[in-house]
């Protein structure tokens, strides 16, 4: 599950141009593999893992994550593109991600009906 953490304002949709969506966004990256899936929690501006969770694979979630188009074995955050759901990134705050790392579209996951972007960083 994708939690994107931000201002009220930012999630408003207020544009200010001295605002720094990065400076106080925290996101979640994915990971999974066949043994255990990985969600680190990372502070968007200094790049700071703030909390690691590893939680042993299951068959129900490898289905599902197979279903949804997750990559394996890849770091991936998932961007609602319509910014209607606050568990995932906003366009606006993929913009962000962006400006500060290597991301790249990798699908689109139906289930939920998200994008899926591999983040590429040596710091996870």
């Amino acid at each position: 599950m994708e939690q994107a953490t931000t201002s009220p304002a930012q999630a408003g949709g207020e544009d200010t141009p001295e605002e720094d969506v990065c400076a106080r966004l925290t996101f979640e990256v994915h990971y999974f593999d066949d043994e255990a899936r990985h969600l680190r929690q990372v502070a968007c501006e200094s790049g700071e893992v703030l909390s690691v969770q590893r939680v042993p694979m299951t068959n129900s979630f490898m289905e599902r994550a197979r279903q949804a188009r997750h990559p394996e074995r890849t770091w991936f955050v998932l961007v609602d593109p319509e910014g209607l759901r606050t568990r995932y990134l906003t366009n606006r705050q993929l913009r962000e991600l962006q400006a500060r790392y290597q991301v790249e579209l990798v699908g689109r996951d139906p289930v939920d009906d998200v994008l899926i972007y591999q983040l590429h960083s040596d710091g996870f």
